[in-house]
């Protein structure tokens, strides 16, 4: 069933323009943050842990909002114009240049949490001229392969968790000025 869904939404969301995903994300998310959704619950434990108070319902629906957002626009950023990539995706100057000092050094592994758009952020990086590798386990169905070419259509080339030698292509990567990110938590 989850397979099913991914690859409807993926049908789906790959066809919105950016406007219409950021409409329907303003739509939907206040009404998707009122489910009892497990992750979404997991998601406030954690801030309650962290700062000491649940959750506010406002906080909730700017959640799920944003993430609703992050995902429509993940489906339909390989076709998205250069131009309209370094408008939306907002990097500082100062951190594009400790990026590319980095890179151009002994070469760049960044350890990365799961939040925000990071498919946003390595298209940006890779219409900024800085070439994007990471990791993704092989999902079912298919899933997997399109994720993967769906990326590569964005400037971010993926390799299986699952490859004999991906340490060995990780540090090729490194050598070759590739930006690696890696899930890090």
């Amino acid at each position: 069933m989850r397979v099913r869904l991914a690859q409807l939404a993926w049908a789906m969301g790959g066809r919105l323009s950016r406007r219409s995903a950021d409409a329907l994300a303003r739509i939907l998310g206040p009404a998707l943050s009122l489910l009892p959704l497990s992750p979404v619950r997991a998601w406030a434990r954690t801030i309650e842990a962290a700062t000491g108070h649940p959750p506010t319902r406002r906080e909730r629906a700017l959640l799920l909002r944003n993430w609703l957002r992050n995902a429509l626009w993940s489906f339909s950023l390989a076709r998205w114009g250069t131009g309209e990539i370094l408008r939306t995706v907002a990097i500082a100057d100062d951190d594009a240049a400790k990026l590319r000092t980095s890179l151009a050094g002994p070469g760049l592994v960044l350890a990365l949490p799961h939040m925000g758009s990071w498919d946003g952020a390595g298209t940006w990086a890779a219409a900024s001229g800085m070439p994007v590798v990471s990791v993704a386990e092989r999902l079912p169905e298919g899933l997997y392969e399109r994720f993967r070419d769906a990326r590569a259509a964005m400037g971010i080339a993926i390799h299986p968790l699952d490859r004999s030698d991906l340490l060995g292509a990780l540090a090729d990567d490194v050598r070759a000025r590739r930006l690696v990110c890696l899930l890090s938590d």
